[in-house]
């Protein structure tokens, strides 16, 4: 199944969000899913998608062409598509999960 995953490019100030996003991306890979998320390689989203990587699970990032050539994706993702977010994610994932932080 493809998960689609919200969530932002920042950390919040509570390490909590930062674990739990990590624990979702290492249940995703261990259910054998792939995860689906905005492409990015900073905060939570960077954490779901490594741990989901270190635990050998598929990743796809989704995000705009000039995000990537600022250095903004996530490096050996299995696939990177540069379209718009907001269309791709709910059209390519099966199921969603958002993961918000708290505000700084």
């Amino acid at each position: 199944m493809k998960i689609a995953v919200y969530c932002g490019a920042n950390s919040g100030a509570d390490p909590a969000f930062l674990q739990a996003a990590s624990k979702v991306g290492a249940w995703i890979a261990a259910r054998g899913d792939t995860l689906i998320y905005g492409g990015g390689k900073l905060g939570l989203m960077g954490a779901v998608a490594q741990s989901a990587l270190d635990h050998g699970g598929d990743v796809i990032g989704i995000m705009p062409q000039v995000l990537a050539d600022r250095g903004l994706a996530m490096p050996a993702l299995t696939h990177l598509r540069h379209q718009y977010v907001h269309c791709q994610l709910s059209s390519l994932g099966g199921s969603a999960i958002s993961l918000k932080k708290q505000l700084t």
